[in-house]
């Protein structure tokens, strides 16, 4: 069940309705003089991207009460958008501060493992939606969209968020707090697909559907599904997966393309 009033798990409920702002030095949740707190103040990633600007909230929570609220969301497994608990705060908590919870010894190091590892499996779930959207955006022919995320955009290999560089060096720092090389991360649309881009290109000059070089293993393999889509008659998607069955040693594959080409034949021979 959920809060009638805030719509919140029970154990998530009692923060919020307990960290109302008043005039003291006690503790929002506990009601205790304030001892340790981790302050919200601006976040910047060791490349300069700021997750969170502006000055520390200053909202009087302490920090065994801070570590009591994030472990009660990481146990209803909402991890994505925990702000402050005082009412009406806006600050977002991100991991670097549950990892000062940690290194204060407010908060378990398990606890932290479930918070990352919670965050990781949402990202991956939209990471494999929008690589599904790109998949479909294949046979769109959006070519230029396209050879820019595979150019631009890389996945963190520990969450699995977007990111896009514009400029800069290969040293990055993920908004989970995961240091990583650029380059060798892996990509949002054709990864380990080789010439990747070159395929995009020529499928654009061809004004063929991408998705039909992305089944060729080489730009040459390629070529010879627009000709022999041009010998039968037929449409390049038709051909490029009688091509790719005929590779891999499909015999009826192989039929049809000898049927298809005797066919067209006695075609050129009749006119």
């Amino acid at each position: 069940w959920v809060c009638a009033s805030c719509s919140r798990p029970p154990l998530e409920a009692h923060f919020n309705h307990r960290a109302r702002p008043m005039a003291s030095a006690d503790c929002l949740v506990c009601f205790e003089a304030m001892g340790d707190r981790v302050p919200l103040d601006e976040l910047v990633t060791g490349n300069g991207d700021r997750i969170r600007s502006g000055k520390d909230c200053r909202h009087p929570i302490c920090a065994p009460c801070m570590a009591g609220y994030v472990s009660a969301r990481v146990d209803a497994l909402r991890v994505h958008d925990i702000l402050c608990p005082a009412e009406g705060c806006t600050r977002r908590l991100f991991v670097p501060d549950v990892d000062k919870l940690v290194s204060r010894g407010h908060l378990a190091p398990e606890m932290r493992e479930r918070f990352v590892e919670i965050r990781s499996r949402d990202f991956s779930a939209r990471a494999d939606e929008f690589s599904s959207e790109m998949s479909r955006a294949l046979d769109i022919e959006d070519y230029e969209l396209l050879k820019q995320l595979w150019l631009t955009t890389r996945l963190c290999p520990r969450c699995k968020v977007v990111i896009e560089r514009s400029e800069g060096c290969n040293s990055f720092y993920c908004i989970c707090g995961h240091h990583f090389d650029y380059q060798s991360a892996p990509r949002v649309v054709g990864n380990g697909v080789r010439k990747f881009c070159s395929k995009v290109a020529l499928a654009q000059k061809l004004q063929i559907p991408v998705g039909i070089a992305m089944r060729c293993r080489h730009v040459r393999q390629l070529s010879r599904v627009v000709s022999l889509a041009a010998a039968l008659g037929i449409t390049t998607q038709a051909a490029g997966e009688l091509q790719a069955r005929a590779t891999s040693g499909d015999e009826a594959a192989r039929e049809a393309i000898r049927r298809l080409r005797r066919a067209a034949l006695e075609a050129d021979d009749d006119v």
